[in-house]
């Protein structure tokens, strides 16, 4: 019985409990590029999230449905490194899911350095699942395209 009430409850964080919430935009994305020299260019990723909403961390041991982004870089553009988190997520202990869970609150900013000797593009595609105290949004993905080699102002998706 336990175990039909945890599976329960966690498919109320998959399907939304409010069938008007769906059209809200609780969660804007912005994107910039910063150019290091040499060829590399650091890709900065901003999630800006709506009063009393969170979204899950990128890390999949915090998260019930965690943050993920997934890179499609142009010919000529390979990633370096790892994707950074610089907004620390806020941790607390999911009695229910017994585990702890890392969500992100007003805004969580990320960034992934690419290397690039002539510029290029890199398709982003951005997954995650927004909720506030009593519902969760279906999970969303976003795609959009950021451009390396040229000087852009911040860019809202």
């Amino acid at each position: 019985m336990k175990m039909f009430k945890r599976l329960f409850l966690m498919l109320l964080c998959v399907v939304p409990m409010v069938a008007m919430a769906q059209n809200e935009q609780v969660v804007k994305w912005k994107h910039s590029v910063a150019d290091k020299g040499n060829g590399l260019y650091t890709v900065e990723l901003k999630a800006e999230i709506g009063e009393g909403w969170h979204i899950y961390t990128i890390d999949p041991a915090k998260a019930f449905n965690p943050t993920t982004f997934e890179f499609a870089p142009s010919e000529g553009v390979t990633a370096e490194g790892d994707l950074r988190s610089l907004t620390k997520a806020h941790i607390e202990k999911d009695e229910l899911l017994m585990m702890e869970i890392g969500q992100y609150d007003k805004e969580a900013i990320f960034e992934q350095d690419f290397k690039a000797e002539k510029g290029g593009e890199v398709k982003v595609k951005v997954s995650y699942q927004a909720c506030n105290e009593g519902s969760c949004l279906s999970p969303t993905d976003e795609e959009f395209v950021v451009t390396l080699g040229e000087v852009a102002p911040t860019a809202e998706v």
